[in-house]
């Protein structure tokens, strides 16, 4: 792996870059949480992403409005709880900045 100093970059929001890798992360969380939860296809899976900055310019909230095509039922909450345990971004994360997780299922 190489790495390289980008901080004189102007375009560089570190906080997207962190929230984006959470974003992929969860979504294979998401997948392998419904198969334990029984579910064994989410199919479409989409989920939207937002941020937001404290006044100092460091992430404050993170949220993700999932949306998949199964039907999730009454093990919605079971799903979103264990991806959030197994997702190795989050148990990176400080506790109070984990994603507040919203699920619309029957999507598409």
């Amino acid at each position: 792996m190489v790495l390289s100093d980008v901080t004189e970059q102007q375009d560089i929001w570190f906080e997207k870059l962190l929230v984006t890798n959470y974003a992929s992360c969860f979504i294979p969380a998401l997948r392998v949480s419904a198969r334990e939860n029984g579910i064994d296809d989410l199919g479409q899976v989409r989920i939207e992403v937002a941020a937001t900055l404290d006044e100092n310019d460091d992430l404050s909230s993170i949220s993700f409005d999932l949306h998949v095509e199964a039907t999730l039922g009454e093990q919605a909450d079971a799903i979103v709880e264990y991806a959030q345990d197994i997702c190795h971004v989050q148990s990176a994360l400080r506790e109070g900045l984990h994603a507040d997780v919203s699920v619309t299922d029957g999507a598409f």
